[in-house]
């Protein structure tokens, strides 16, 4: 009886000890979460002749419409029972919308990954944009600014779980954060004309943010979100040796690969990529098939 006695004190003792340390994790995560961050942005001139909304009107249909809806006027981004909810925000000058945004605002969110109130933006792939030429980061600003329509949709109240905010304090979610990853001082890179497709789909790649799933040289990658299937390599070395670019094309329009496999939008966004320019896709696909073989991250 004895030994039963001190088995149940030990597990209690265990459970208490994990409790606590899930409590002190959580509250790691609500630091995170809710800390702010004051940046400077870099700032520019917007343009607004119209080959730069053209060009803004391009990027927000395929890098922004996936997350905020196809109309930009906001929508729930993650709605799942374990991890919480997150809302992507409505980013038209409509009702409930960020008409109050100066262009300061738009480039610290952009290009920072930081909203007017210094709260980092959490899932804004500003890492990726922080690569934008002026041209393009000046393009969307000015459209959303402008011209995209506006839409009158409030904004839905979201957070996360336990399960999600203790995911976040173990790092899991380290690479959403994007304003940890970015180097704030840089400058905005200069407009200049691609030399080759190989060139302008290597720019491509790296913008729409290629690299943060498929890890660096696009060989690979295991990622840090529980819920999200391995990156895959996308060298030489790997399926796409043998794919056409009518096998590309034809992936980016149905989520199905040369091999049969059906691909969820959710953690690839082919339907948001396959909207690019046929010139662009077909550069980011040249890009890709250069790429020498290289190790997966792990």
């Amino acid at each position: 009886m004895k030994i039963l006695k001190w088995i149940g004190i030990a597990v209690v003792s265990l459970l208490i000890i994990l409790a606590a340390l899930v409590f002190f994790q959580i509250k790691k995560a609500d630091k995170i979460i809710g800390r702010t961050v004051k940046i400077e942005p870099v700032l520019m001139e917007i343009p607004n002749d119209s080959l730069s909304l053209a060009i803004g009107a391009k990027w927000a249909t395929t890098l922004c419409a996936d997350c905020h809806a196809e109309d930009l006027g906001g929508k729930m981004f993650i709605d799942d029972p374990a991890l919480g909810k997150l809302y992507a925000p409505n980013l038209t000058r409509g009702e409930g919308g960020l008409a109050y945004y100066s262009d300061k605002d738009w480039l610290a969110a952009l290009r920072h990954g930081v909203s007017p109130t210094g709260k980092p933006l959490l899932i804004m792939p500003s890492k990726s944009f922080a690569q934008m030429r002026a041209e393009d980061i000046g393009g969307i600003i000015a459209y959303l600014r402008t011209v995209a329509p506006p839409v009158n949709r409030p904004n839905e109240e979201g957070g996360f779980k336990p399960f999600g905010k203790l995911l976040i304090a173990m790092g899991a979610f380290d690479h959403e954060f994007g304003v940890n990853m970015i180097d704030h001082e840089a400058p905005i890179p200069a407009n200049i004309v691609d030399q080759t497709p190989k060139d302008r789909g290597k720019y491509l790649s790296s913008v729409i943010g290629c690299e943060s799933c498929h890890g660096k040289n696009l060989s690979g990658k295991i990622p840090s979100d529980p819920n999200s299937p391995p990156a895959p390599n996308l060298t030489r070395s790997s399926n796409i040796s043998s794919w056409s670019y009518d096998d590309f094309s034809n992936f980016l329009k149905t989520g199905t690969t040369k091999e049969g496999k059906v691909v969820d939008n959710i953690f690839m966004p082919w339907k948001a990529y396959g909207r690019l320019p046929e010139e662009e896709l077909e550069a980011v696909f040249t890009y890709m098939k250069s790429l020498e073989p290289a190790e997966t991250e792990m």
